[in-house]
């Protein structure tokens, strides 16, 4: 067997990755992919970098702003439980939730100063959830039988 068609790193008489009189094979690993962080010089092709994009953090007044809404909001809503409103009740303490839920998803998850990308996701995630909601209530009602 001749030394060009053998691979390396097998154990052979010459070099041998064993415990051997010879030692173990010491060749250089090399790597076939760039390194990013590499200046080629050239000053053409992207530079990538392991540190995310800064962003300017939003004020912290903002947030105080997003908790003062959001317990106005939660005194608003246990106000309107405490009348006998019907229907209007139920719609009312909804759309509050909404809101709440909005602010939640706005300012504290940050999805204000996302990527379009993000908001589709997130914008997905809603159209499944009223998918589900037409499930279920589609089934709620078709069934006139119960309690009956």
């Amino acid at each position: 067997m001749d030394d060009s068609s053998r691979e390396p790193g097998l154990d052979s008489e010459s070099d041998s990755v064993s415990n051997s009189a010879s030692g173990p094979v010491t060749e250089p690993v090399t790597n076939s992919l760039p390194d990013p962080n590499a200046d080629s010089g050239s000053g053409s092709g992207p530079h990538y970098t392991s540190q995310p994009t800064p962003h300017a953090a939003p004020p912290l007044q903002q947030y105080y702003l997003v908790y003062g809404a959001l317990m106005v909001l939660l005194l608003l809503t246990v106000a309107v439980a405490q009348f006998h409103l019907g229907a209007f009740g139920i719609v009312l303490a909804l759309t509050i939730a909404i809101i709440k839920a909005v602010l939640v998803v706005l300012y504290f998850m940050h999805l204000r100063y996302s990527s379009r990308l993000t908001w589709v996701f997130a914008g997905a995630g809603f159209v499944w959830l009223a998918i589900m909601f037409a499930f279920i209530l589609s089934d709620y009602v078709s069934r006139g039988w119960v309690g009956q």
